[in-house]
């Protein structure tokens, strides 16, 4: 009989761990929407005071010190965002009188924009400092490569219906890098960064129409690094029991094309691009796990929170400016 119990309790735990799980996360970096490790990703993301794993150096910086051993791991994921838009009439006046003389139908033409499936490679290692560190101290570092494109900045009009979160989300790569430190043998401390990559470009075009040849020609790409802390503390009070922090910094991915293009002296056009791709808020994460030995059952809670009304307007942002004879010559 009480073997029995036992059973049944155990199966409504996993249920409960189930449907808590599939709760979604409120993050917006690509590693923390998705998930980055597979324990990681079956846990809902709760891995912030979870035992040491390949992914320790973005999980949480002071995990890695607790490895006894060297760990190296690689994986891969596969997502299909199960994603759609149900469109319902625009509130425009009570008798939609305007909604009908702007829209066909009372609804907006404009394609709806759905995310595309995400494939990526997962690698990560700790690596325990021996000899005259006395296994103190521990080098951690994880990697996250899309498979289809190593970085792709999209800039979306904010009237297209689609999702903010996960449009061309898991298309960058993402490397963080930690070192952790273990003053006592219950309690360890970890510092590290969060390394993303923004896209800029310089465009410069000038035309001689009568010769058909172009005067001067150049563009430039760049992909300029940009980095943010990650801190973490992790305490192991007792065998079964472990309690973890951590503190993500703001990292936002921006990218800016300048383009200049001239036609001789008669006009000259100046287009500026910007947008942002991707924002990730300053974030806290708290939690502890509890291990029960007798069966074989880790509890896991976490909570996080998110600063994002420092996040500034998606939508993409275009200058342009026109000069020149033609210009000129007309008055305006």
């Amino acid at each position: 009989m009480m073997r029995s119990a036992l059973l049944k309790l155990f199966i409504a735990v996993q249920f409960l761990c189930f449907f808590i799980g599939a709760l979604p996360s409120l993050n917006a970096s690509p590693l923390t929407v998705y998930g980055f490790w597979p324990r990681d990703i079956s846990m809902s993301g709760a891995s912030v005071a979870s035992a040491p794993s390949p992914g320790a150096a973005f999980l949480n910086p002071a995990a890695g010190a607790h490895s006894e051993n060297q760990i190296v791991g690689l994986a891969f994921t596969a997502f299909s965002p199960q994603l759609f838009i149900d469109r319902a009439l625009p509130f425009c006046s009570p008798t939609n009188t305007n909604c009908t003389s702007l829209y066909p139908g009372g609804f907006s033409e404009r394609e709806s924009l759905i995310a595309p499936p995400a494939l990526g490679l997962s690698l990560g290692w700790i690596k325990p400092l021996g000899g005259f560190f006395e296994r103190r101290f521990a080098l951690s570092a994880s990697i996250y490569l899309p498979t289809k494109n190593i970085l792709k900045a999209e800039g979306v009009d904010a009237v297209t219906p689609h999702f903010v979160m996960y449009q061309s989300l898991t298309d960058k790569i993402m490397i963080a890098s930690s070192v952790a430190w273990r003053p006592m043998d219950w309690v360890s401390l970890g510092l590290g960064v969060q390394v993303l990559a923004d896209l800029g470009s310089d465009i410069s075009m000038d035309i001689d129409v009568l010769g058909h040849r172009y005067v001067k020609q150049d563009l430039t790409v760049s992909i300029e690094p940009k980095v943010a802390v990650v801190t973490g503390l992790l305490m192991r009070p007792s065998k079964n029991l472990s309690i973890g922090a951590t503190f993500r910094q703001a990292l936002p991915l921006i990218f800016r094309i300048p383009t200049k293009f001239s036609l001789g002296e008669v006009i000259d056009a100046d287009v500026y691009f910007e947008g942002i791709v991707l924002y990730s808020p300053n974030q806290f994460e708290f939690g502890f796990t509890y291990l029960v030995d007798s069966l074989d059952l880790e509890i896991s809670f976490q909570a996080n929170f998110a600063y994002w009304s420092s996040m500034r307007d998606l939508s993409p942002r275009i200058d342009m400016n026109f000069s020149g004879e033609l210009i000129d010559g007309l008055g305006a």
